[in-house]
């Protein structure tokens, strides 16, 4: 049936691509999601990849299942779209990659079991390291905003993102190496 389905989309079967981007498209949203964490990132990618699959249909090849290779190119697409968010925090991307990691394995209840050991982790911090931490990495705050509204100095608030990293690499470096 894939192949048939491949040749249509190939010789600009409109319906059948249409029929395909319906059956498909909220399903790889939902993929890309568990990757980017933004659902406009997330259908930015997956029409990016129907319109790709349209512009090039009369190259495409196929050569696992239609579902397969529209999951794979999602995939590719959300480990690039990650990569170009320019994280510089090497430790922070240990911990994306290792999560990618368990969801290209489509290990759902690792990865989670993973985030909630980190999210216990990090509350096993101490109060201001924990604070900063959290307004790091998960508001995405800047040093010296961080610093500006703690009323600290901005060496401080890195050295706390240090000694933060260093407990949490500790505490996680079985789950993560």
């Amino acid at each position: 049936m894939d192949n048939f389905i491949v040749k249509e989309i190939r010789k600009g079967n409109h319906e059948v691509f249409k029929a395909v981007y319906l059956e498909y498209y909220e399903m790889l949203v939902r993929f890309a999601f568990r990757y980017t964490k933004d659902q406009s990132s997330s259908q930015d990618i997956v029409q990016n990849l129907f319109l790709t699959v349209w512009n090039d249909r009369k190259r495409l090849t196929i050569d696992t299942s239609l579902k397969a290779y529209l999951f794979k190119s999602v995939n590719n697409r959300c480990l690039n779209f990650l990569r170009n968010l320019n994280i510089n925090d090497k430790h922070l991307l240990l911990y994306i990659n290792a999560l990618l990691a368990m969801n290209e394995a489509s290990d759902r209840s690792y990865a989670e079991e993973l985030h909630v050991e980190l999210l216990h982790a990090i509350n096993q911090l101490p109060e201001q390291v924990r604070v900063i931490v959290t307004k790091k990495y998960f508001k995405k705050m800047k040093a010296n905003d961080i610093a500006d509204e703690l009323g600290i100095s901005v060496n401080s608030v890195n050295t706390q993102i240090k000694r933060g990293k260093m407990k949490l690499r500790t505490m996680l470096q079985d789950r993560i190496a």
